[in-house]
């Protein structure tokens, strides 16, 4: 490989991990507020009466799961 080609891959490649590294750090942020968020609103339905969803974020994604009660889980 030419040596040109060689120093603008390297330059090319380290600044896509830098942007890579920054974007990881946001995406950190943004879902540990939005858990804060959910947080909150699970409050709001407790103190209405109601029974609050639970919610589980991973990655890009959200999902609301129901609680059950079994011979194993909480009563």
């Amino acid at each position: 490989m030419p040596p040109a080609v060689s120093e603008w891959s390297n330059l090319v490649l380290r600044w896509i991990h830098v942007l890579a590294g920054i974007f990881w750090i946001g995406q950190t942020y943004y879902f540990t507020k939005l858990e804060g968020r959910m947080a909150l609103d699970e409050e709001a339905a407790r103190a209405a009466g109601r029974t609050p969803q639970v919610w589980m974020v991973q990655a890009a994604c959200c999902w609301t799961t129901a609680c059950r009660t079994s011979a194993w889980g909480p009563e």
